[in-house]
């Protein structure tokens, strides 16, 4: 091959490499400062002071396997549970205040550092009928994270009492809008 040849196709090498690099830098979240766990968890999670434009969670809560009750930000909706007469969902959109006010609670407990502790069998002799359950789903710049908690077995993390505190916060903030009152009432208990 000729030499003005082979410089030709070195060009044309080195403009298809700058052009692959040029798209594979455009898909990475300029200024993010959402960082993934490390497998050895030496490396954290850190959420930006203000809240991202991607943010949403829900929660879903009850007693027992039956987690009724959820708010739910990816839908816009709030589900109570009514007991005996089953359960009644509103649309719900919490504003840009509320959300940012959940967003700094969230960032006040690290909730993407959060590690749920599984139970392991015979580390608590007792167990507790009803029990309380949260399962979240949160996610933040593109990363989501899923934890579950549970007070089957009578005794609850501390991370899992931050996470309880901040269901209340939030569902305090919910109960309060006329989305959420006009729900029926619930009837009955659970045993």
């Amino acid at each position: 091959m000729p030499l003005r040849m082979r410089k030709h196709m070195l060009k044309i090498q080195i403009a298809l490499l700058a052009v692959i690099l040029v798209l594979t830098g455009c898909g990475e979240r300029a200024g993010s400062e959402l960082k993934p766990r490390a497998d050895d968890k030496t490396e954290r999670w850190v959420m930006s002071d203000t809240m991202p434009s991607e943010f949403d969670f829900s929660v879903k809560f009850g007693y027992g396997e039956v987690n009724k009750n959820e708010v739910n930000t990816y839908t816009d909706t709030v589900t109570k549970d009514l007991i005996v007469k089953g359960t009644a969902t509103a649309n719900l959109a919490l504003s840009a205040d509320e959300m940012a006010n959940i967003y700094a609670k969230m960032k006040a407990i690290e909730i993407m550092n959060i590690d749920i502790e599984p139970y392991k069998p015979g580390a608590s002799t007792c167990e507790q009928t009803p029990y309380g359950e949260d399962t979240w789903k949160i996610t933040i710049d593109g990363a989501t994270r899923e934890l579950t908690w549970t007070d089957r077995h009578c005794t609850v993390s501390n991370d899992a009492e931050k996470l309880k505190q901040l269901r209340v916060d939030i569902m305090k903030i919910v109960a309060a809008r006329e989305e959420y009152k006009a729900l029926p009432a619930a009837e009955g208990g659970y045993d």
